[in-house]
């Protein structure tokens, strides 16, 4: 699910799955679903931090290659530039189809598109892709270390300090401080089971307060030292023992201290920075229900995606 930055006034939500794309410009009301080139799974999208001004989405599925929308989801075009198999098999030899390397898990806009035009995606093993020109073309980025399930979170500050984060299925954290052409590690938090990959979300105010949340195997981990050091903070709470969560942090963080998490076991929600949780329960989804995908658009209205399984 992506939530468009200028939802106050444009009321746009993208929500994708299994069976298709769809969208609504009334809040989350009513849902239109919108014909696209791309017959798989989606499995990640994205909505522009320009959103207004070019009505630029990103989605990609589970194997093939980005689609981008620069009509807000009325008309796209596959990017496959620089993805093709040789380039990341290294040889011309066929393949079966089951072995083919572009099987995305994340894609992610620079915050600031606008002007440095950078887009960032992950594929299967050890690699994510990046673009600087609108995804017309791509590079790829091997990672040092063999991974899988690959979550990407750029830094708000990105126009200056030029960071990213990757997270993966193993738990280890990547950094790159050069907009994504180079990664190394900085920490690991522990592996995280299921084959989805983990959440990672980045403070609103990471340059000063350099705090990221991720999902990881005590439940959720903070890090207030730009991710070289991470504490569990939900040890002694029902968190620690739900599975695949995703979360949400606050585009207001530093006043509202928010922090969603949709898991397996339902939805919990921290305003204290993760000192404490609450589990939330509604005639919608009920107390136990399998949830995900929360988004927290600047407003402080919530948004919850139900799993794609359940």
């Amino acid at each position: 699910m992506a939530v468009s930055p200028t939802f106050n006034e444009d009321r746009t939500i993208f929500l994708g799955g299994f069976n298709g794309l769809f969208k609504s410009t009334d809040g989350g009301q009513a849902w239109q679903e919108i014909d696209t080139l791309f017959g798989g799974a989606i499995v990640s999208l994205d909505v522009s931090p320009d959103y207004s001004n070019d009505s630029t989405v990103i989605a990609v599925t589970y194997v093939g290659f980005p689609y981008i929308s620069q009509d807000g989801g009325t008309s796209w075009k596959p990017r496959e530039k620089g993805l093709e198999i040789p380039r990341f098999k290294r040889n011309f030899r066929p393949i079966d189809s089951n072995q083919d390397p572009r099987r995305f898990f994340d894609v992610a806009f620079s915050p600031n598109y606008s002007s440095d035009q950078t887009i960032f995606a992950s594929v299967l093993w050890s690699k994510v892709v990046r673009s600087t020109n609108r995804g017309n073309s791509w590079k790829i980025v091997p990672l040092s270390k063999e991974v899988r399930g690959i979550t990407i979170a750029p830094s708000p500050n990105f126009a200056i300090d030029k960071t990213v984060y990757l997270s993966n299925q193993r738990g280890i954290i990547f950094r790159s401080t050069d907009g994504g052409k180079n990664f190394s590690i900085v920490s690991k938090v522990g592996k995280v089971f299921g084959n989805d990959g983990p959440s990672l979300v980045i403070s609103p105010d990471f340059a000063t307060d350099k705090t990221l949340y991720t999902s990881g195997p005590e439940g959720v981990h903070k890090s207030v030292d730009g991710g070289k050091t991470w504490q569990a903070i939900t040890k002694d709470t029902a968190l620690k023992e739900s599975f695949n969560i995703q979360l949400a942090i606050s585009p207001n963080y530093k006043a509202d201290q928010t922090v969603m998490a949709g898991t397996g076991r339902g939805v919990f929600v921290t305003r204290d920075g993760g000192k404490s949780w609450l589990k939330l329960a509604g005639s919608a989804y009920g107390g136990d229900s399998y949830l995900r995908l929360p988004a927290i658009n600047r407003q402080g209205f919530q948004f919850l995606s139900p799993s794609q399984t359940g």
